[in-house]
């Protein structure tokens, strides 16, 4: 039941054969006058022809190559049938390839009345029966739990859960969609809410490593720059470096343009956490994002070692043996695939700062333009002593959870 609609054919329209205009969208209820199949003169095309009697007149439906429809449509059936009504050559209405159900009455069309719904669908399997088995499904609807209390909804004028997905399903207008579309993506964010706020009460009662500001070093890093820092990557790091100050693990979302140098002020950081004796655990999403990441900070740290740990790559910084072991100093700065490469052996210093990129697109020439995300606490030290702090950042416009 939680398999929404992608999106809906709107056969709200009940349409009346002597009322008909060109290009009318909509759904005709009738009975089967005739049908039969022919085969065209040029190509051989199979054609089920058939005409339907609303009661009004009638109107001529054309099924290209689909000649089984004549076993199973047959003269005086009741059907509704859906579509686009056009004129052909003669001047007679008529709807091509429309969708069709065997019907009682009106009200018992699923599939060719009201707004119908389109689901996401993989080979093998038809929208009819997707329809089918949802229908059979949402007599269960109500077994559902509603998580919300009544003070929020009756406060954010929500409808109850098993109406929105009823709706959700089969609605009976768009107001009717658009209401119930609300309440589960509310329901969705108010659960995102409250998981990132037990997330953050956890963190504030775990204990972070004081990374001092060493500013000496940080102005030689900024003065060996090809480049002159903006005024905002000032202010961030800035902001940052007073984080790790804390005793209690910093959790920051640092989001940027690609390009606007985020991973500078990533390196900012990892250097204090160097020279306070830490390591620096920078994450990437894909092994080429990993290797970008090690070639751009092994250029802002010529000096120091940078190790790299992927499925593929075991590599320090200064050496060409791609199986080096990284984990034998304590003034590394880390790029890894993975948050459990980080300290697994126990060999590596302890980890002042996690760092990784977001998914965030990205130009493979650049090499520079992400940093770090983390979640914070449990990526990088398994020892319980203390959680590192966690930097994520995100090109503006990436999907990201701080």
């Amino acid at each position: 039941l939680e398999h929404y609609p992608s999106r809906f054919e709107d056969y709200s329209r009940i349409l009346r054969t002597d009322q008909l205009a060109d290009q009318d969208t909509g759904s005709v209820f009738g009975v089967i006058a005739s049908i039969q199949v022919k085969k065209t003169s040029v190509k051989k095309m199979q054609l089920t022809e058939a005409f339907l009697d609303d009661g009004h007149g009638t109107i001529k439906i054309i099924w290209f190559n689909q000649p089984y429809i004549a076993q199973t449509l047959h003269e005086a059936d009741r059907v509704s049938i859906a579509g686009t009504v056009e004129r052909d050559f003669s001047g007679t209405w008529i709807m091509k390839n429309p969708n069709y159900e065997k019907v009682l009455t009106e009200k018992g069309a699923v599939h060719t009345s009201g707004l119908v719904p389109v689901y996401p669908a993989t080979s093998g399997i038809t929208q009819k029966q997707i329809r089918f088995l949802m229908t059979q499904a949402l007599e269960a609807v109500d077994e559902f739990t509603d998580i919300l209390p009544e003070n929020i909804k009756q406060e954010m004028h929500l409808i109850d859960k098993n109406i929105a997905i009823r709706r959700a399903h089969l609605p009976e207008s768009t107001q009717n969609y658009f209401a119930a579309i609300r309440r589960l993506k509310f329901e969705e964010l108010f659960l995102i809410q409250l998981i990132t706020e037990q997330s953050r009460a956890r963190l504030k009662t775990q204990s972070a490593p004081t990374i001092a500001f060493n500013e000496q070093k940080t102005k030689e890093l900024v003065s060996a720059l090809r480049f002159k820092l903006t005024d905002d990557q000032r202010r961030v790091a800035w902001q940052i470096l007073k984080d790790i100050q804390k005793q209690e693990p910093m959790n920051r979302l640092l989001q940027g343009e690609v390009g606007s140098g985020k991973t500078v002020v990533a390196a900012i950081a990892a250097l204090n956490a160097q020279e306070s004796g830490y390591q620096t655990a920078m994450m990437a999403p894909t092994e080429i994002l990993a290797f970008q990441h090690f070639q751009t900070i092994t250029n802002i740290f010529p000096d120091k070692t940078v190790a790299l740990l992927t499925n593929k790559y075991a590599r320090v910084s200064g050496s060409d043996n791609a199986k080096s072991d990284p984990a034998a100093g304590s003034d590394k700065t880390a790029n890894s695939e993975s948050d459990k490469t980080a300290n697994e052996s126990g060999r590596f210093a302890p980890s002042g700062l996690v760092a990784s990129a977001t998914g965030a697109k990205s130009d493979p020439a650049a090499g520079s333009d992400k940093t770090a995300n983390s979640e914070s606490g449990k990526t990088a030290n398994e020892s319980g002593r203390f959680a590192p702090s966690g930097l994520v950042a995100s090109a503006t416009g990436a999907k990201s959870d701080p």
